[in-house]
């Protein structure tokens, strides 16, 4: 039963700050994405031109940059195109994960465009780029302001689960994995007692579980134990080890302070040509 009860608390955690960190990951790399894109299209573009440019422009200036129209498209206007596509395709897709990361920690961050996301003609307006796209410098520019909006709520949402589920990974779980760990050597030692008929109850087991809590809590403090320089283990997998063999973590800890003990009788022993 106890074994039950934690598997239920550990499965929901488990997935959900693996499901976090894999988010959290691909919103980071997106923003530098984005960040990059901002950046080159208004290197490219310059700033947005006034309303009086713009009506000038659309009047007499057919032939420039960002209002030539379609059919008359340099190979220049078609890289700064793609490039707006990769930029509108790379806000939605922070927007999108942002909002799953928002589910993970509650609704805890404001969603900067929660009066518009039942209306599909407002979302369309503010996520896609126009129809007819012939001003590239105005298109950049709004898409840069609602990037900057998405950043901010997509950068609140990773901090948020960075400090959350970095606090259930690293106190909690590793404490509830060595739980697991000592369940499991108490059902396989009860498994070959009850086959050998020779299974007494005893009232250690629950001072077993008391050590191996203490001992995840001390594992939670570590990070990724390095066995050779190709292989490493995660603190949550040395919980479990911690939890199914209690005695190997005593040896260890035993191990640990004779050597820090060994090492501080050593500097106190006089050098052997000092003065008697």
């Amino acid at each position: 039963m106890v074994a039950i009860c934690l598997a239920i608390v550990i499965v929901p955690f488990s997935l959900a700050s693996f499901v976090a960190s894999a988010i959290s990951s691909a919103i980071r790399t997106d923003i530098i994405t984005a960040n990059d894109l901002a950046a080159k299209l208004r290197v490219q573009l310059g700033p947005p031109p006034t309303v009086t440019q713009t009506a000038a422009s659309t009047a007499g200036n057919s032939g420039k940059l960002g209002s030539a129209p379609a059919a008359s498209l340099t190979a220049s206007n078609d890289a700064v195109i793609a490039e707006l596509q990769q930029f509108a395709t790379t806000i939605r897709a922070i927007d999108a994960r942002a909002r799953h990361l928002n589910v993970l920690v509650l609704g805890v961050e404001r969603d900067p465009f929660a009066n518009i996301r039942k209306d599909p003609s407002a979302i369309h307006n503010t996520f896609e780029l126009p129809r007819g796209l012939r001003n590239f410098a105005v298109a950049a520019a709004d898409m840069t302001a609602v990037y900057q909006d998405v950043r901010y709520f997509a950068q609140s949402l990773v901090d948020d689960v960075g400090f959350f589920y970095g606090a259930i990974s690293a106190c909690l779980l590793p404490v509830l994995y060595a739980l697991l760990g000592t369940c499991a050597y108490l059902l396989r030692t009860f498994e070959q007692q009850m086959t050998t008929r020779t299974f007494t109850p005893s009232i250690a087991d629950s001072a077993r579980f008391l050590v191996a809590a203490i001992g995840g809590a001390v594992v939670g403090l570590f990070n990724n134990f390095t066995i050779t320089q190709a292989a490493s283990i995660p603190p949550l997998a040395i919980a479990f080890l911690v939890g199914y063999a209690v005695d190997v973590f005593f040896v260890f800890l035993e191990g640990v302070l004779h050597a820090f003990t060994k090492g501080g009788a050593t500097s106190q022993t006089p050098s052997s040509g000092g003065n008697a």
